[in-house]
């Protein structure tokens, strides 16, 4: 059969690698897949080939080192390929301290294996290094706010509905937004497995729908239709999305985080090497650095936002015709901080993606 004849390709081949990944499935068991990377000499054209091909599917009796190490074993075993240990090579997995720690899976592989190379998803430590670098700063806030957002209408048609007849009534002073125009209106989700690329998309429609959603949630507000304990649900996001930190968050985040966004999309290219992944980290690295010289207010998404604020003769600043507070407060505050986020997000750079 066909576990068989894969069998029998691994055995013949020089050497191989083994990639492991780990996710739920419909009943909420933990499952971890695994992939076999080997060199074909057999190809039918006579030329020696790249293959990777799908081992099975295992389900670990603990999540700890110990019970993926036992999971490990199994999977090899049941494909008959535990008895050429000396041909394994390589091992990839992704960077969750389970699977990397001296302590983790790793050590358990290599204290069996010394020559066992391990290593791990380049996207998944980039990701890692984001999450590091910006734990504990305000992006939590604007983190949380976006994924309100998402799931204010996520699951309502009505109000997907609804949110569309304001956006086509603001027409006007939504499309001066000079953000890109994408399909949709709604917020979009903040999390995924691209999550640095989720992120910024869901600040970019949120910089560019703002007017739009503040106005929709206003109304619901006043709406008789919409229960006590909702409006002070949707007052209280109104209260905090109209602060200018949440705007201005939105616009200096997603400047810094777009440079790691494209990075993380070529790092997940089928048809990477080695060289254009470095090339692309060097790319990353200057452009973040170049960011740290720019003023505040010349970051490009700030620079679009703060081109379309406007400010009356009694001081009140708006946005989109929705009128902002503690917006000096807010300038201030990111003019000291958002260099801090970038060297930040260096360090750790420097920790899991090994930049210079």
């Amino acid at each position: 059969d066909l576990r068989d004849e894969l069998s029998q390709r691994i055995h013949k081949s020089k050497f191989f690698s083994i990639q492991m990944d780990g996710s739920t499935d419909s009943a909420n068991v933990e499952e971890e897949l695994f992939l076999a990377l080997y060199f074909d000499p057999y190809g039918s054209d006579g030329s020696v080939h790249l293959r990777s091909r799908f081992l099975c599917v295992r389900q670990p009796r603990s999540g700890n080192a110990e019970g993926l190490h036992e999971c490990f074993g199994r999977a090899l075993s049941y494909m008959g390929i535990d008895e050429v240990p000396h041909k394994l090579i390589g091992f990839g997995c992704d960077g969750t301290n389970v699977n990397i720690g001296e302590r983790a899976l790793k050590g358990l592989l290599q204290a069996h294996k010394p020559w066992l190379v391990v290593c791990w998803c380049m996207a998944h430590r980039l990701e890692l290094a984001i999450k590091d670098a910006l734990r504990g700063t305000f992006f939590s806030t604007i983190d949380e706010q976006l994924m309100r957002a998402y799931y204010l209408y996520a699951k309502s048609p009505k109000k997907c509905r609804d949110l569309e007849v304001v956006v086509e009534e603001l027409k006007c002073c939504l499309t001066s937004s000079a953000f890109p125009t994408k399909r949709g209106s709604k917020p979009l989700r903040a999390c995924g497995t691209r999550f640095i690329a989720h992120k910024v998309a869901a600040m970019e429609r949120m910089l560019d729908r703002f007017g739009a959603y503040i106005c929709h949630l206003t109304t619901l507000t006043e709406d008789a239709s919409t229960k006590a304990t909702d409006k002070q649900k949707l007052k209280g996001y109104v209260k905090k999305w109209t602060n200018s930190k949440v705007l201005l968050g939105c616009a200096v985040f997603h400047d810094i985080l777009k440079p790691a966004a494209i990075l993380c999309k070529v790092f997940q290219n089928e048809e990477l090497c080695i060289v254009s992944a470095v090339e692309a980290l060097l790319k990353t690295a200057n452009a973040m650095e170049k960011l740290k010289c720019v003023p505040l207010k010349d970051l490009p998404s700030m620079k679009k936002v703060m081109q379309r604020v406007t400010e009356d003769d009694s001081g009140s600043v708006s946005y989109q015709g929705i009128e902002l507070t503690k917006h000096t407060h807010a300038l201030t505050f990111f003019q000291g901080e958002y260099s801090c986020y970038i060297d930040s997000i260096f360090g750790c750079l420097r920790n899991r993606v090994k930049v210079q």
